[in-house]
Order: C-alpha cells, then sequence, then structure tokens
C-alpha cells in the first residue's frame, strides 16, 4: 500500500469529498467517494438535511463510502460511514476483510481518534489538542508515538493558489502495517469530515 512512505500527505478535492495522496510532491493514490447504489434512496434528502442543520459548517449525516485508489486506480482498501452525526469509520482491505473501526472523540479540548481491531483490540490512537490540528499518534502495544498527523497550509506559487487550495494533512508514519496505514488515512479523512469541514 503506502507503507514505503515515511511521509505522506493528503489534501481534499476543492469540489468534491475526495482526496489526492501525496508523497515526495508527486500523486501516489487517492481516496474517492464511490457511487454506492444503497445510497439513492433518500440520500438526497439526507444531504439536504445536512446542509441545513448550519449553514456555516457541513455535517455529514449521510452514509459514505470511500475507495482508496494506489497511483495506478488499484483498489487498497475501502472506507465506509454509517447514517448519523459522528458515525465510527469502518476500514476493509480490498478483498473486504474488515481491518479496523476508527472511533472518535469530539471533545474540545482533547479530541481522540481511535483505530479498533477487529477483535475489539486499539491498534493506534491519536490524539490532539485544541483545534484539532496536531496529533500525536501512539502505538496501543508499545505506548510509543509512531507517527503524527497535521493540518497545515501549503505555500504555492501564486497568492490565489495559497488562498483557495484547502490545507493538507500531513502523515508521518514509522509502522509497516499496512493496515495501520489505512487507519492513518482513515483518521485523516475523519479529521477533515469531523473538525474542519467547511
Amino acid at each position: 500500500m503506502f507503507k514505503e512512505y515515511e511521509k505522506i500527505y493528503l489534501q481534499k478535492d476543492a469540489r468534491r469529498l475526495d482526496y489526492a495522496i501525496y508523497s515526495n510532491e508527486k500523486v501516489v493514490g487517492k481516496v474517492q467517494e464511490t457511487n454506492n447504489p444503497s445510497k439513492k434512496i433518500g440520500h438526497g434528502l439526507i444531504v439536504l438535511l445536512s446542509l441545513l442543520v448550519s449553514r456555516y459548517k457541513r455535517h455529514f449525516i449521510e452514509s459514505l463510502e470511500f475507495e482508496v485508489l494506489d497511483k495506478n486506480g488499484n483498489r487498497l482498501g475501502i472506507i465506509e460511514k454509517g447514517i448519523g452525526f459522528h458515525k465510527d469509520l469502518i476500514l476493509y482491505a480490498e478483498t473486504g476483510k474488515h481491518i479496523a473501526t476508527i472511533k472518535s472523540s469530539i471533545e474540545l479540548n482533547s479530541p481522540t481518534l481511535t483505530a479498533i481491531d477487529p477483535e475489539g483490540n486499539n491498534l493506534i490512537k491519536a490524539k490532539g489538542s485544541f483545534g484539532a490540528t496536531d496529533f500525536s499518534v501512539i502505538n496501543s502495544g508499545t505506548d510509543k508515538e509512531t507517527s503524527t498527523i497535521k493540518k497545515r497550509s501549503l505555500v504555492y506559487k501564486t497568492v490565489k493558489e495559497t488562498l483557495f487550495n484547502n490545507d493538507v494533512y500531513h502523515i508521518e508514519n514509522s509502522n509497516p502495517k499496512e493496515e495501520v496505514t489505512l487507519a492513518l488515512i482513515g483518521m485523516a479523512v475523519a479529521l477533515d469530515m469531523y473538525f474542519h469541514n467547511k
């Protein structure tokens, strides 16, 4: 997957709920919303409701499904969210095997995201601070920091690009396990949807 990259970052598309995955200034993959047929019935009404809940920030009430793809468009995993506010994200391998569940704790002073494996054991835990821009990711087995997730702006060649392009989620990863890398990507998507989406 992306385990060979020690540093990756996700940047959301300005028009859609899709993300490009970069490493060494090159696109190495993407996270894109699928056209899941199960969303057709009543999906439009739920999306409208999510937009009406607040004028300033969109709340994702509807169910969502994303594919995690490599640079050649091969599916590496799936991220699913059920209907409701701040629902858990379920992560699956490309084969459909359940890998982990991302649980969010939306506390103002200390937001946390926890990846739990199918047996119910904590895999990794991301602890943030006020503003939810910097997260320290702890390996639950060793209690040591193995990664960080940070939301930052990039500086572009023009002022217009700098003002209008979305911030990126920088992920540093020293863990070679594919399920941990997918969990980190899922955590960045959860951060964007639940903490930073406008």
